[in-house]
Formats: structure tokens, C-alpha cells, sequence
């Protein structure tokens, strides 16, 4: 089950649902203002030309729009630009952030995001590679806070997620909290 988890986290294919307008216009208007506070803040701190800070705030904002129709993928591009850029900010100017605190706050919510989509085993990955990135991103005295921080709201999703999608699947409500043979 692990090791199908992996599989599936790394190369796996994303479950599609249908999205409101709503969340497609939050989406984009969330990845225009990363857009713009990871290019200010990579420009700022990273020490790259501006011609590569652009880029790599696209990478880092991107993937929330792709996270309404492909969270996984979503994901995996969130981490690898993630820890690119951060590694950038890391090397030239070693400051407590390696990101706009609200790319980091958007890391979490799309965390979150294949949390609530995806079955355990992937939703465990998706935790352990979030934990990763923080423990090579933060000083060492902020790591275990960090982690333990963005572990709250990434379990409360990852339950109600594994709620909706045992309920859907046909499971009382009344019969959740059983356990099952």
C-alpha cells in the first residue's frame, strides 16, 4: 500500500471533478497576486536577474490554477519550483523565509488540496514531502514548529477528505466511524 502510494503520488493520475466558476476566478486571481509577491520577494532576496525572478514566480503561482482540475500534478510542480526558488534565496541570502510567506501559505492549501482528492497512502506523501521541503528550506530552530504547524490543517483535510469520499463511495454516514472488515 505504500509503495503504490509512492507510485501514485509520483506518477499517478489525478481524480477530475467538475469545478464552479467560482473557483476558477479564485484560482487565477490568487496565482496573479502570488505571481507578483513571489517576483518582488525573489528579486529582493534571491539575488537572481529580474529575467529569472519572473519565471520562477510564475512556477511558484502556477500551480493553484492547476490545482482545480490536477491537485497531484498541481503539487509535484509546487515543490520542485518551490525548491528551486527557495534554494535560490537560501544561497545568496540566508533569511528565515526561502518564499512570500503567502507562497508558503499556498504550498499548505494545495497540501491540503491533494489531501482532501486522494486516497491515504498518496495524502501521507503528500505530508512527508511538504515536511521535506521544510526541513531544507527553515532554519533548523523553525523546522519542528513549521512541520507541526501545517500539520494541523493538512490532517483536518486529509480526514474530511477520507470522510466525503467513504460516504460517496456508499458507507452510512451513521456507519464512518466503524471500523470496516
Amino acid at each position: 500500500m505504500v509503495i503504490q502510494g509512492l507510485r501514485t503520488f509520483l506518477i499517478g493520475a489525478d481524480t477530475k471533478r467538475a469545478h464552479r466558476t467560482v473557483t476558477w476566478v479564485l484560482a487565477i486571481a490568487g496565482a496573479i497576486y502570488l505571481t507578483y509577491a513571489a517576483v518582488s520577494y525573489l528579486d529582493a532576496k534571491s539575488g537572481l536577474p529580474v529575467w529569472l525572478c519572473v519565471p520562477a514566480g510564475v512556477a511558484l503561482a502556477a500551480p493553484l490554477v492547476l490545482a482545480v482540475t490536477r491537485p497531484l500534478m498541481a503539487w509535484r510542480v509546487a515543490w520542485i519550483a518551490a525548491l528551486a526558488t527557495g534554494t535560490a534565496v537560501q544561497v545568496h541570502h540566508r533569511t528565515p523565509f526561502s518564499w512570500h510567506p503567502a507562497v508558503f501559505v499556498a504550498l499548505v492549501v494545495l497540501a491540503c488540496v491533494v489531501a482532501a482528492r486522494h486516497r491515504f497512502a498518496v495524502t501521507a506523501w503528500a505530508w512527508v514531502t511538504l515536511a521535506v521541503l521544510i526541513a531544507v528550506s527553515f532554519y533548523p530552530a523553525d523546522r519542528l514548529p513549521l512541520i507541526e504547524i501545517v500539520t494541523v490543517p493538512f490532517a483536518v483535510t486529509a480526514f474530511i477528505g477520507h470522510r466525503r469520499s467513504r460516504s460517496v463511495a456508499g458507507t452510512p454516514p451513521a456507519q464512518l466511524g466503524t471500523p470496516s472488515s
